[in-house]
């Protein structure tokens, strides 16, 4: 099928070249469709392992919401302790004993420290959030790159929709080009066949029965007999030529040594011969002259008869078509020539 398909497309080609233009735009917009294929599945891949990052990050800042979160309800309790502490001490100095004194250093004691990890929650909290600003802008930015992938995906949809409907504009006009070949060639087919009939009754039924039995038996005795012989034939000699040539060898050297002085004397006999030479050119071109204007009208005659016959041996013969192609040239050229 995508041989025929090759076939037709040619046949297509020679017969209608704007078809053949659209074939080839069709088959570039297949092979872009491709591409734009490939990258639409490269950008959806993209776009799954960002949001499954942004999953992840929203995640990450829940978490981190809860930490911060936690860390308020420490800090405020750890306050209201300091409060009741501080309260504690005021009492326990009010009343100015000793075991109060020492019970004021311990509560003091202990406020310091809750002081020092409230510091230390604040520079925790700060540097949450630090960090929380830093992944919700990263966040926005890998949101923003969503859209516009998602915004490229729209295009490239739309174009991959588009080189479809191309694509399958071009395979109906392919399909179209196609039936019109097959229907030029059963036409074709037809018309040669009609031909042959029509070349095949110009002669009597008889005369083409015993032409074929003839040139079946001519065939069958060459195959049998003069192919044979004609392989041996060209097989001896062409041993016998390269014999005789490598005997021929030493003879030509001398031959060429001994030659020099002849080709001179030969110069100088055509040099003196030239103008009997001439004479004798222009006799000869009267006599042809005549003698084509005397035969001219006998090869007209002979081709207007023979023609039909040479083109029923061209059709119905195909064992013999290049003997009666040779022939049929031969009578040609040989009227051209005349």
């Amino acid at each position: 099928v995508i041989a025929a398909g090759a076939v037709a497309a040619d046949e297509q080609a020679a017969a209608d070249p704007a078809g053949a233009g659209e074939i080839a735009a069709g088959v570039k917009e297949a092979a872009e469709a491709a591409a734009l294929r490939a990258e639409l599945a490269q950008l959806r891949e993209k776009i799954s392992a960002l949001e499954s990052d942004i999953a992840q990050r929203s995640q990450d800042l829940k978490s981190k919401d809860d930490g911060i979160a936690k860390l308020e309800k420490d800090i405020g309790e750890k306050s209201q302790k300091i409060a009741t502490l501080q309260s504690e001490i005021t009492s326990l100095q009010k009343k100015g004993s000793v075991a109060a004194e020492e019970q004021a250093g311990k509560a003091i004691a202990r406020v310091v420290e809750l002081e020092e990890q409230i510091e230390k929650l604040n520079k925790e909290i700060e540097a949450q959030s630090s960090q929380r600003t830093t992944l919700e802008a990263r966040a926005n930015k890998a949101e923003k790159k969503v859209q516009d992938l998602n915004s490229k995906l729209e295009s490239l949809q739309k174009a991959n929709g588009e080189q479809k409907r191309m694509i399958q504009k071009t395979e109906r006009a392919l399909k179209v080009a196609e039936e019109e070949l097959m229907r030029l060639q059963l036409e074709a087919t037809t018309k040669a066949k009609q031909l042959t009939e029509v070349h095949g009754a110009w002669l009597p039924p008889w005369l083409v029965t015993h032409s074929a039995q003839y040139l079946e038996v001519v065939s069958g005795h060459w195959n049998e007999h003069g192919k044979p012989a004609m392989d041996i034939f060209l097989q001896k000699a062409s041993e016998k030529s390269a014999h005789a040539k490598k005997w021929a060898e030493p003879h030509i050297e001398t031959a060429k040594l001994k030659l020099v002085p002849v080709k001179e004397k030969l110069a100088v006999l055509k040099k003196n011969a030239e103008p009997y030479v001439e004479k004798a050119s222009a006799k000869s071109v009267e006599v042809y002259e005549a003698s084509r204007d005397a035969i001219t009208p006998h090869f007209v005659k002979f081709k207007e008869v023979s023609d039909p016959y040479f083109q029923v041996l061209l059709v119905g013969y195909g064992n013999y078509y290049y003997y009666g192609s040779l022939l049929y040239a031969i009578i040609n050229v040989q009227f051209a020539y005349c």
